[in-house]
């Protein structure tokens, strides 16, 4: 969210070294503020994030977040649906970027 006005790529090259973990989620932006959406369907840049990350040997846990609020009232099978649904888009956007899969 902070870096969304362009300056997220040149922060991302600039730690992606010092990283040992991410954190996966997705926003839209209400007005100025930011509302988290499900992974995938906001702006976030997974996949150029994750290009780079793996450009300077990132290989760490990526922890999913569902912090949006239609989330918490879901019911336990549907958030399994949600979490599962999250985990797809995050392997498909490592694919993208070039992470090797098992």
């Amino acid at each position: 969210v902070e870096g969304a006005y362009g300056d997220w790529h040149v922060t991302a090259r600039a730690l992606a070294a010092h990283t040992h973990m991410m954190a996966a989620k997705d926003f839209v932006f209400e007005g100025r503020k930011p509302r988290w959406v499900p992974l995938g369907q906001g702006v976030a840049p997974f996949k150029e994030l994750l290009t780079i990350m793996r450009d300077r040997g990132f290989n760490g846990p990526i922890s999913l977040h569902f912090e949006y609020r239609e989330f918490h009232q879901l019911s336990d099978a549907k958030k399994l649906d949600e979490i599962r649904a999250a985990a797809d888009v995050l392997r498909e956007n490592m694919a993208q970027a070039g992470y090797a899969l098992a």
